[in-house]
C-alpha cells in the first residue's frame, strides 16, 4: 500500500519539523553554554585584574 502524495507530503513536513525543533533546541543548549564560558572566562579575567 502506497501512500498518497499528500500524506507523503505531511509526513515530510513533521519530520522536518521535528529535525527544526531538536536542532532549535540544540542552538539553545550551545547557546546556553558559549554564554556560561563567556561569563566564567571574563570572571576569571576580572579575578587576575583584582589581584
Amino acid at each position: 500500500m502506497g501512500l498518497t502524495a499528500a500524506a507523503r507530503g505531511w509526513l515530510l513536513m513533521g519530520v522536518i519539523a521535528g529535525y527544526l525543533c531538536s536542532f532549535d533546541n540544540i542552538v539553545m543548549r550551545v547557546m546556553d553554554g558559549l554564554t556560561s564560558i563567556l561569563m566564567s572566562i571574563s570572571t576569571f579575567l576580572l579575578a587576575i585584574a583584582l589581584i
